[in-house]
């Protein structure tokens, strides 16, 4: 997925089940823990039991500074897919790249 990092994490909450889990999901997990959280961008809550695009108030991870190589604690927020999604189109209007 556009250069996320996976890793074999079978005995962490979000690996249980699957063969891998996105870095960046586990570093914000850690750092935020299990349950409802706020969008950074908008207040409402997501979850991460609830799988994005299927389920609205399913919680994305967002890179604040949209680089998705950057997975430090700091630059990860809980997001709703709406944000995150507006966010992707934002930045792809910037680089002059429309899709």
């Amino acid at each position: 997925m556009r250069g996320y990092l996976a890793q074999w994490l079978p005995e962490h909450p979000l690996g249980i089940g699957r063969r891998y889990v996105y870095v960046h999901r586990v570093v914000l997990y850690d750092k935020i823990g299990p349950g409802a959280h706020p969008c950074h961008w908008c207040d409402k809550s997501v979850f991460w039991d609830r799988q994005w695009p299927r389920d609205e108030d399913a919680l994305v991870v967002d890179h604040v500074d949209r680089d998705v190589a950057n997975n430090d604690p700091s630059n990860l927020v809980p997001s709703c897919g709406p944000c995150n999604a507006m966010r992707d189109r934002e930045r792809d209007q910037e680089s002059g790249r429309f899709v």
